[in-house]
């Protein structure tokens, strides 16, 4: 196992297995990627939230998207652009969609 502390406190551990836990945000500089296997993220927390932020034109950030547990809900702030010949799917079996090619709307 890897620690790294600051003073008594334990801020990034390292396991045998290659699993690791940080005390305090994660900061990257940069892309997340993952070149084997799935990628999961995970929020634990009760009624928690996944906040997708990013610049919103005029120097500030927004917040565009949501994964909102506490409601059950994903949810947008911003709009939602779908390109032209891919289909939203409802439905389990995706027996219900709408999509739109460019000049027909088909639903």
């Amino acid at each position: 196992m890897f620690e790294a502390r600051v003073g008594s406190s334990t801020k990034m551990a390292v396991t045998g297995d290659g699993n690791a836990t940080f005390a305090g945000d994660i900061i990257p500089d940069g892309d997340i990627v993952n070149n084997t296997g799935n990628l999961s993220i995970t929020q634990n927390a009760n009624d928690g939230a996944i906040r997708f932020n990013a610049d919103d034109g005029s120097g500030g950030v927004a917040e565009y998207f949501r994964i909102d547990g506490s409601d059950e809900l994903n949810k947008f702030f911003k709009n939602l652009r779908i390109s032209d010949s891919v289909y939203t799917q409802y439905g389990t079996s995706g027996d219900f969609s709408i999509g739109h090619d460019g000049t027909n709307t088909t639903v």
